[in-house]
């Protein structure tokens, strides 16, 4: 009777961890947040109505060649990777808003991975505070109204938030196969919106740095070799796929938006 009700079987304990591990209540109520934002965002690619420039992308460039699509730089508008993806998604399921936004679903569901991946990986908070942030973070309506429509800054973002997490990952354990991720996933969000060039600017120089200063566990002279030869590609790459398209966008002054006096006239008065 004492083994049968005084005492807890010696296995049970071992049980309940494993499930308070795999299947915590703050686990799955995260994940239904994320599923249930996603389906958000797709209904509202498949019923919102096709903003100007939407338009302006589909019809005068998602028809074109690629080498026409990555290389033209005729019209700030044509975001070369979310161009090519609105011509597949059109290919692929027929022309529909939600076809043509495949590029923000997309972008939408790196953008749920790695900002979770983020805030797990590289924060100390409990887990529910981890799913208080992540709600925070993806609940912004600047960023969902953008996730929704096809014009590159929803893969732009996507791309950029799991490039950050390998670069974090590359740091800690200084694994090339990191640092080649963190660097692909830049390009792509180049590719899909020119203003990330920014960031990856300020991302290689501070893994630079961190570099030169001998701050990475396991830093050799011989390990640094690899470091350099993927970023000095990776660098020579962002050249060869935008230099030109920029400075076409450039000579066409699709680049300025603003006043044409000085900061007083324009700006102030």
């Amino acid at each position: 009777m004492q083994k049968l009700y005084g005492e807890t079987p010696k296995h049970t304990p071992m049980i309940a961890a494993k499930t308070n591990r795999g299947f915590s209540v703050w686990t799955i109520l995260t994940l239904l947040f994320a599923i249930s934002i996603l389906a958000y965002t797709i209904i509202r690619a498949n019923v919102l109505s096709f903003t100007i420039d939407e338009s302006i992308s589909y019809l005068e460039y998602a028809h074109d060649s690629i080498g026409s699509i990555f290389f033209s730089g005729l019209s700030a508008n044509n975001h070369p990777l979310n161009t090519l993806l609105m011509s597949y998604g059109e290919h692929c399921f027929g022309l529909a808003e939600l076809s043509l936004r495949i590029s923000a679903i997309i972008g939408h569901t790196l953008f749920l991975i790695f900002s979770f991946l983020l805030l797990k990986k590289f924060t100390s908070f409990p887990k529910y505070a981890i799913l208080i942030v992540y709600i925070v973070v993806n609940t912004n309506p600047y960023i969902l109204d953008f996730l929704s429509l096809a014009r590159g800054y929803g893969i732009s973002w996507g791309a950029v938030t799991a490039s950050l997490y390998f670069q974090l990952i590359f740091l800690k354990f200084c694994k090339i196969k990191h640092l080649i991720a963190a660097m692909a996933l830049s390009i792509i969000g180049i590719l899909s919106n020119y203003t990330i060039i920014l960031f990856f600017i300020s991302s290689i120089s501070l893994l630079m740095f961190f570099h030169f200063t001998w701050k990475i566990k396991g830093t050799t002279i011989r390990s640094f070799i690899p470091v350099v030869i993927v970023i000095a590609c990776s660098i020579l790459a962002v050249y060869f796929l935008t230099s030109g398209p920029i400075a076409n966008l450039s000579q066409r002054n699709e680049f300025y938006f603003g006043g044409d006096q000085n900061l007083w006239v324009d700006v102030i008065v």
